[in-house]
């Protein structure tokens, strides 16, 4: 296990790497140099001869393309009310969506809409290539009343033999004759701990997942985020627990009757950001810019961050970068045809898209490169 453990913190240690390398400033770059001194210094673990215990996490069984799933315009009723319209969203590989709002603008029924349980009234929705889809239901409607525990594992996965189908079932806490209680006797906690570790087992990429915290002890809801924290695939959450949101999500899309807003970070970037909104503007009687001044305050929210809170938010940085440059080369690739310039206005047009990315572009580095030095100085 210490073995394991050890090669999981060099490769992680090592992306970081690669990625400030990459960045090429002259922070990240110290940074990166700082980071590859200490890794020589770690004393390397001989690989065990044998490693007979096996991880369960919620491993895909293959790679997404980048553009997960793409929804446009929907809209739902149920006879003659409406539930939400307009709804539109873009999921990336690796994005961690948390989906959050009152009870009855339609959260459930959207998640049940993207799984296919449900037809939209009204708009567009395409998966990518490659996308394999689980999902979480909260009343666990996929379970079978009258199977035991074991069986309604075992059923679903024939191939797994007798010891690795209980291994499974004792990480979710049930253990000896557990394994022999009929669903039907099960409390909602136990029917969602099964549920949770059937889709551990299908290697799904893209994850739905229903108030997958909702009755579930501190033991049960720390084996899901740990799951979900190496999960390297696509997730998309409706949930009202906070800590939940905290730890695994990095955009939180709010659902209301005045329609849909989203944030880039978790819940409490989510909170700071309603708050802000509601503040009036500060008179600038400091002598500092309204830029100098919300940058002052953002350093000093992130140094109270925990180190768990700030590799989230450099997580976030990281993908929204990566979704910015791939915006910037697709604009460069369009400013090289031949053709670019035969219209001058959408030319111009070209131009200016082009610019606002890299200006955004380089906003992302800044941030990142700041998250990045407050989360070296609490290494």
């Amino acid at each position: 296990k210490e073995y394991k453990l050890q090669q999981a913190e060099i490769a992680r240690q090592e992306a970081i790497i690669a990625r400030y390398r990459m960045f090429n400033r002259e922070k990240s770059i110290k940074a990166a140099e700082s980071r590859e001194k200490r890794l020589e210094k770690i004393v390397r673990l001989e690989k065990p001869v044998s490693e007979d215990k096996v991880r369960f996490s919620f491993e895909a069984r293959r790679r997404t393309g980048e553009d997960v799933l793409i929804a446009k315009d929907l809209s739902k009723s149920y006879d003659g009310r409406k539930l939400f319209e307009h709804f539109s969203l873009h999921l990336r590989a690796g994005d961690r969506v948390a989906l959050i709002g009152p009870n009855g603008v339609g959260k459930t029924t959207l998640l049940r809409i993207f799984v296919g349980e449900e037809t939209a009234d009204g708009g567009t929705m395409k998966f990518g290539a490659n996308v394999d889809i689980g999902y979480y239901d909260q009343h666990q409607a996929g379970l079978h009343p009258d199977k035991d525990v074991l069986n309604e594992l075992w059923d679903d996965f024939p191939r797994l033999d007798a010891d690795r189908v209980r291994g499974v079932l004792a990480l979710f806490l049930f253990t000896g004759d557990d394994v022999f209680q009929k669903i039907h006797t099960l409390s909602g906690g136990e029917r969602g701990r099964l549920a949770l570790a059937k889709l551990m087992l299908r290697k799904d990429n893209l994850l739905f997942m229903d108030e997958p915290t909702n009755h579930l002890d501190m033991d049960s809801r720390e084996v899901l985020e740990h799951a979900l924290d190496d999960f390297d695939g696509t997730l998309l959450a409706v949930s009202h627990d906070r800590y939940f949101i905290n730890r695994v999500a990095n955009r939180v899309i709010e659902m209301s009757a005045e329609g849909v807003s989203e944030y880039l970070g978790n819940y409490d970037d989510y909170l700071e950001k309603k708050r802000a909104a509601l503040l009036p503007e500060e008179a600038v009687s400091d002598g500092l810019t309204q830029t100098q001044r919300d940058k002052l305050k953002r350093k000093e929210r992130l140094a109270r961050e925990s180190r768990r809170q700030l590799e989230d938010r450099v997580r976030a940085a990281e993908a929204e970068i990566a979704r910015t440059e791939a915006e910037v080369a697709h604009l460069e690739a369009e400013m090289a045809a031949p053709d670019a310039w035969q219209d001058p206005e959408a030319g111009r047009a070209l131009t200016e898209s082009h610019a606002r990315a890299k200006e955004t572009l380089d906003a992302l580095y800044d941030e990142w490169a700041e998250l990045a030095e407050l989360l070296e100085e609490k290494a």
